[in-house]
């Protein structure tokens, strides 16, 4: 699952190669608790914010990010310390956590009062609640 936080953001501690997959940062703690099969999409940027890669990250130990690189069509660079790592919503980020044909509900789908749940192509049924009573 794709994770995400708010205003996430930090600075690399030391240059990295086009080829590192893990990368020290100054300080992770702002980044969201990565479990089995979670993931961060991460931007990396130089200091004057002109140059981007976007990364995938798997693992935090610490302030050691676990990193796959060059995705969502961008390029595997080197870095400079001080660089920035930042947590940003991306395209492709967005792409996966899209509603898919063939979702499964596992939980409930919670509704407010005067709310319709529609079904159908031409919104065939109609399912809501006023406040008092249930209307299908």
């Amino acid at each position: 699952m794709i994770k995400y936080s708010n205003n996430a953001a930090t600075t690399l501690t030391a240059a990295i190669t086009g080829g590192s997959t893990a990368v020290t940062v100054t300080d992770a703690s702002g980044f969201p608790t990565l479990g089995a099969g979670d993931e961060l999409r991460i931007t990396l940027s130089n200091m004057i914010n002109t140059s981007w890669e976007i990364v995938k990250c798997t693992a935090i130990v610490g302030n050691t990010l676990t990193i796959v690189r060059a995705q969502e069509s961008t390029n595997a660079t080197s870095w400079a310390a001080g660089d920035t790592v930042s947590l940003r919503v991306t395209a492709g980020g967005m792409e996966a956590k899209a509603d898919k044909a063939g979702t499964t509900f596992t939980g409930d789908v919670a509704h407010g009062d005067n709310v319709k749940a529609k079904f159908g192509a031409g919104d065939d049924l109609s399912i809501y609640h006023d406040g008092l009573n249930s209307y299908i």
